[in-house]
């Protein structure tokens, strides 16, 4: 007996069946994805301006190349990933925004800590230390005591980490002196003060 083909399968019609795109279900969508941004950017970068703000006017602040193409990569394989498995979720979006997010911090930091792990090892200091990059994303820029993304010593100058520069600077005098640690200065009575008048 051949099989009734008269009523399709139900499974296979509900997903041919658009998303409900009623205007009660477009705010619920449109306030989780606002949502959704906001807890992401307070946890990865401390705010919701700074990730448009270090993206579309302070890029430079990062001077390792081809950043921006990890970050395209990151949205792109949450878009696959997100798409593929929730596309007719109302989560949809917010769960590709949280993806793209957290995917572009992880790719951009894994990167940049291993540009800075190959640059300390050329540098050879004989003292260093290092804040991670989630830290510097969260904490810098500041006017007032600026954050350190890490430190070096070698034969008793101290050197700042600069992502802008990818390597370390000089540090002058009376910049950042309290937060070297103490045995640095132990090691090195009269590092950075200021020279007497």
């Amino acid at each position: 007996m051949l099989p009734d083909r008269s009523s399709p399968d139900k499974d296979a019609v509900d997903d041919l069946l658009p998303i409900d795109e009623t205007p009660s279900s477009g705010c619920a969508t449109f306030f989780l994805t606002f949502t959704t941004y906001i807890v992401s950017s307070f946890i990865l970068f401390g705010g919701p301006l700074k990730p448009l703000w270090l993206m579309f006017f302070f890029g430079d602040r990062l001077a390792a190349p081809y950043w921006p193409l990890l970050v395209i990569v990151a949205f792109t394989l949450a878009a696959l990933i997100v798409w593929r498995k929730f596309w007719r979720s109302e989560w949809l979006y917010s769960l590709y925004i949280a993806a793209a997010m957290f995917g572009s911090v992880f790719l951009v930091g894994v990167y940049a800590e291993t540009l800075r792990w190959i640059e300390t090892g050329r540098f050879e200091p004989d003292e260093h230390f290092e804040s991670s990059f989630f830290g510097s994303v969260r904490n810098a820029p500041r006017e007032f005591n600026p954050f350190m993304h890490g430190a070096a010593l070698k034969d008793c100058k101290a050197y700042l980490w600069s992502y802008r520069e990818m390597g370390f600077v000089e540090m002058t005098p009376g910049r950042g002196n309290n937060n070297l640690p103490h045995n640095w200065h132990q090691q090195c009575p009269g590092l950075l003060k200021m020279p007497e008048l």
